[in-house]
């Protein structure tokens, strides 16, 4: 009688294995399937806004804002043509605006994090969008923030 409690024992041991690769394989494949939903949506981002060029423009009054935002922007795969100050240093809120007619300017928005996009086209335009910083530049994604000195 002791032979066939082994056995027993054997099996429910090999059941208990082959459920845990199961799990453990099921669980893989979910992480890699979120991984490269990520990875996707990222290169789709990337690719509406490449070829963009745009000016930034610091309606702040904090001095080298424009400059600084530039070159976190850059490093980002986006041009920035140029970056000097705005009309004014009165903006609280932060401004995309499409200068050329058929520019991607909701991806562009989401890729620099500003929500507040318009359109004012411009035959003579160099640029496709002016960034105009505001305010709450702190808020938007300018590029790696912690490799700049944009918050200084």
């Amino acid at each position: 009688m002791a032979k066939r409690r082994r056995k027993k024992r054997a099996a429910r041991n090999y059941s208990q294995e082959v459920l845990l690769v199961l799990t453990g394989s099921a669980l893989t494949l979910c992480a890699l399937s979120v991984m490269y939903g990520f990875m996707i949506r990222k290169s789709i981002a990337r690719s509406e806004v490449h070829g963009v060029c745009i000016e930034i423009l610091n309606g702040t009054g904090q001095k080298g804002l424009a400059r600084k935002a530039a070159a976190s922007v850059r490093k980002t795969g986006i041009d920035v043509l140029q970056a000097e100050n705005a009309e004014s240093f009165s903006y609280e809120e932060s401004i995309l605006i499409g200068r050329k007619k058929g520019v991607a300017l909701n991806p562009l928005g989401r890729a620099l994090g500003c929500d507040n996009v318009v359109e004012e086209l411009r035959e003579d335009s160099v640029v496709d969008a002016t960034l105009i910083l505001g305010a709450d530049y702190r808020t938007l994604k300018l590029g790696d923030m912690e490799d700049s000195t944009l918050l200084e």
